[in-house]
């Protein structure tokens, strides 16, 4: 899956930027801390914009309003599958 990702940042001219997905399992009542321990792990990448990261499938915007810089219109965080106005 990363490599589909790295190959689709190069196609769209984007050189320095390559891609995968996280996979985090949690049961329903630890769903927020594991979140927020995500959150903490990468800040330290997020803060020198050496990573991205995004809502998707099992996910929600506000699970990353821990991040640095987290802005709820970004791209990065629209809801998978939320109705554009």
């Amino acid at each position: 899956m990363h490599a589909f990702f790295s190959c689709r940042a190069a196609r769209d001219h984007i050189p320095e930027l390559g891609g995968a997905k996280a996979v985090l399992l949690a049961e329903p009542e630890n769903r927020a801390a594991t979140m927020a321990h995500y959150c903490q792990e990468i800040t330290p990448l997020v803060e020198k914009g050496a990573f991205l990261t995004a809502s998707d499938q099992g996910t929600h915007t506000q699970d990353f309003t821990l991040l640095p810089d987290y802005r709820s219109d970004s791209v990065m965080h629209q809801e998978v599958g939320a109705a554009s106005s």
